[in-house]
């Protein structure tokens, strides 16, 4: 998941297969801070809920699921690359 180290990720891609590949990347980002076994979070029940929550996003063009993971994204590299994280 190399790509998600940077701010040139073309989510859009994630698109190509109805966002499928997202969902591993989104349970990456969290394991990346360690917040699964902080909080006692099955990684399992993380796949199935962020699957979930891709399911039950409306389809518009603007709040959809694209949107959830680009903000989410942003957020991780914010925290990532910056003071933030302390």
């Amino acid at each position: 998941f190399e790509q998600l180290h940077s701010w040139d990720f073309d989510y859009f891609t994630l698109m190509q297969d109805n966002y499928q590949s997202a969902i591993p990347m989104l349970v990456f980002m969290f394991n990346e801070f360690g917040l699964c076994e902080k909080y006692g979070i099955e990684e399992q029940k993380l796949y199935s809920f962020c699957i979930a929550c891709k399911q039950h996003y409306y389809d518009n063009p603007y709040h959809n699921f694209l949107h959830a993971f680009n903000v989410l994204h942003v957020c991780y590299l914010l925290l990532r690359q910056t003071s933030l994280r302390q």
